[in-house]
């Protein structure tokens, strides 16, 4: 997912960054999240991912999204 995020980053404008797990997005389309009061949530399929996202596996016609979200 990380590769992903990376090569449409001329439109997704994703700002990744390394934390204890892995990477994890910190920006989207030009929105950083605040670390001390918000995160992006990352959901697939409607339920919340088991993965950060350069563990996240894409599969085919899987709906992803992302939500600021307050901690």
């Amino acid at each position: 997912m990380a590769d992903l995020l990376e090569d449409e980053k001329k439109d997704l404008k994703p700002e990744m960054e390394n934390g204890p797990y892995g990477k994890f997005v910190a920006g989207l389309l030009g929105i950083r999240a605040d670390p001390k009061k918000e995160y992006y949530n990352i959901k697939v399929d409607g339920k919340d991912a088991a993965q950060g996202v350069s563990e996240l596996p894409l599969k085919d016609k899987s709906k992803i999204t992302f939500t600021l979200t307050p901690l």
